[in-house]
């Protein structure tokens, strides 16, 4: 498993194009998966025939026929962990994964912050917060 991350506009797909074209001259079937439909379809403009994640993940198992294989799972950070878990179940020994993500789209949280933000009561918020499209003051 290997990770490729980067800013937008990095070259994040010109370098997936490189990379599928070096895997596809050693025998892998490069395949691309995405959590939205538009990833996707961005992941298509590499040359790598792509669909969603849970386009793949409700597919049937493909057998293991000893055909190396390198999924490319873009916008990875929008997997919810289940998917991933679903994902990397279905892996054959000779698969190899490329994780893709863009550098600061999501900021890595701790599970309990959601439960945690939730018991603060309202009079510790400090200036303004958006409120149904307009700000507010506290």
């Amino acid at each position: 498993m290997t990770a490729l991350e980067g800013v937008a506009g990095a070259g994040k797909t010109t370098s997936l194009a490189a990379i599928r074209e070096a895997a596809e001259r050693d025998g892998y079937k490069v395949e691309g998966f995405a959590p939205t439909s538009r990833a996707a379809q961005k992941l298509s403009e590499a040359g790598i025939e792509s669909s969603t994640l849970q386009q793949h993940l409700t597919r049937s198992e493909e057998p293991q026929d000893g055909q190396k294989r390198l999924h490319v799972l873009d916008e990875s950070s929008l997997a919810s962990t289940k998917q991933m878990n679903q994902f990397l179940h279905r892996l054959h020994e000779q698969d190899r994964v490329v994780l893709v993500g863009t550098r600061g789209s999501m900021k890595p949280s701790k599970p309990e912050s959601h439960i945690s933000s939730y018991k603060k009561p309202e009079s510790r918020l400090r200036g303004s917060t958006k409120s149904c499209g307009r700000k507010t003051r506290r």
